[in-house]
């Protein structure tokens, strides 16, 4: 049934808003499909310049491989863009839906998630290393558990809140025009 009171201009001019506004849960899957690899090539990128730095400020040091320049980012990437793509969809996106569907997502959820994300590695191997000790009556591999948990924290918290800044700039924030 055509409305008595509408034009064909107002009829276009609606059309034409109504694709122009995106729905949420799809600007959250295209932020989902873009945030790993970019977060992963601009932490590559990263270590790559940091390496470059370094041998170009001792090039006498004779423990260090040149070729680390270009393994460890491309390890970074090729290795890190599918654990990005894992964790997120496994630990991010269910969070990220839950708070979209109770109106709770904003700036501070996407980076509070990124960040206990982030800081996963860290509780998880924490943990494992005091019921390993508690199991095993022995303590003494509980700290080499927290170290490692460390180390690896040291790599996903920058990676987590990359993402987290690319997810909330594509997926989240509303565009200003």
């Amino acid at each position: 049934m055509n409305n008595p009171y509408s034009s064909p201009q107002t009829d276009l001019i609606s059309s034409e808003a109504a694709r122009q506004q995106e729905s949420p849960s799809r600007r959250l899957w295209l932020a989902f499909a873009l945030a790993p690899p970019i977060s992963t090539f601009v932490m590559g990128i990263g270590l790559g310049l940091f390496g470059f730095v370094y041998q170009t400020l001792n090039p006498m040091d004779v423990d260090s491989n040149p070729m680390a320049i270009f393994l460890v980012p491309a390890f970074m990437i090729v290795l890190g863009t599918p654990f990005c793509y894992l964790v997120l969809g496994v630990i991010g996106m269910p969070i990220i839906f839950h708070q979209q569907k109770r109106g709770k997502l904003n700036g501070a959820s996407v980076a509070t998630t990124a960040l206990g994300i982030g800081l996963l590695p860290v509780i998880l191997l924490s943990l494992i290393g005091l019921i390993r000790s508690v199991v095993m009556s022995d303590s003494s591999q509980a700290g080499s558990y927290l170290g490692i948990g460390l180390i690896l924290s040291l790599t996903s918290l920058p990676l987590a809140l990359i993402a987290a800044a690319v997810f909330w700039r594509v997926g989240v924030r509303r565009s200003r025009i």
